[in-house]
């Protein structure tokens, strides 16, 4: 029998040690299967697009002939006429920080980020009907309210909160979240036609924004699943995104312009 003092001990003890951490980082770095890979997407098909030099704006739907739109520098709610390629229309908001913007078909859905509210919005009467909270799930302080869409039946608001960012969807009879979902990015901008859900998520402006579409389900879980990039905005600082029957709309803060592209 080999005698061993304490150095001997301590010795093997450290090469053991080290043997183990050799054996454990060999076994991590051993192949593994391959991630899924998100799809290189391109940029969507422009088929016009229509300057927009005197206006900031931030939210759009498109009605007919017309653009509305959000001018947050005066804080009015502005209607740009395709056809005759000018602004024939300008409605002061009073209110704190208009941002998004949704339309039922009769009157806008307003996002409000100051007050964390959507309101709605009679443009016959340029009066407030009325003014809903938007629960969030975090510090109100710390989440951005950005966008908002109309599917026919419900309201869709969007709030951004990094990695807790969510899409809710709001009964306006009630004022009652029925569903929510973890937006899985920076929704800058809504739009629906009923059965889709349109989002984009801006990019910091060092790139195009992402746009996304989903499918309308009750499920939360199975309508995140559904989702799919369908193509890259314009430009680099998108602020609204609508969709009038058969293209969509998408404005650009940066380029001032609103650009009409083909659906993939």
């Amino acid at each position: 029998m080999i005698a061993m003092n304490h150095t001997t001990l301590k010795s093997l003890a450290i090469c053991g040690g080290l043997g183990l951490i050799l054996l454990l980082s060999s076994s991590a770095t051993a192949p593994k299967k391959e991630l899924q890979k998100i799809p290189e997407t391109k940029a969507m098909q422009i088929v016009t697009s229509i300057p927009m030099p005197d206006v900031s704006p931030r939210g759009m739907v498109a009605v007919q002939n017309a653009i509305w739109t959000i001018d947050t520098k005066t804080k009015t709610l502005k209607k740009f006429d395709i056809e005759k390629n000018r602004i024939v229309s300008s409605v002061r908001l009073d209110m704190g920080e208009p941002r998004g913007l949704a339309w039922d078909g009769k009157t806008f859905w307003i996002v409000d980020n100051r007050t964390k509210t959507v309101r709605q919005f009679d443009p016959e009467t340029q009066t407030v009907l009325r003014s809903l909270e938007v629960p969030m799930d975090i510090n109100a302080e710390k989440a951005v309210l950005e966008a908002a869409a109309w599917d026919g039946k419900d309201l869709w608001v969007a709030y951004f909160a990094g990695w807790s960012s969510r899409i809710l969807r709001m009964n306006v009879e009630t004022g009652e979240v029925i569903q929510s979902m973890f937006a899985e990015g920076h929704p800058v901008a809504l739009a629906s036609d009923g059965k889709r859900l349109w989002m984009i998520s801006y990019n910091e402006g060092k790139y195009t924004g992402a746009i996304t579409q989903r499918t309308i389900m009750d499920d939360p879980v199975k309508m995140n699943l559904s989702q799919k990039i369908i193509g890259r905005t314009p430009g680099k600082e998108p602020v609204g995104i609508g969709f009038d029957g058969t293209h969509l709309w998408i404005i650009d803060r940066q380029m001032k312009t609103i650009h009409k592209v083909a659906l993939p």
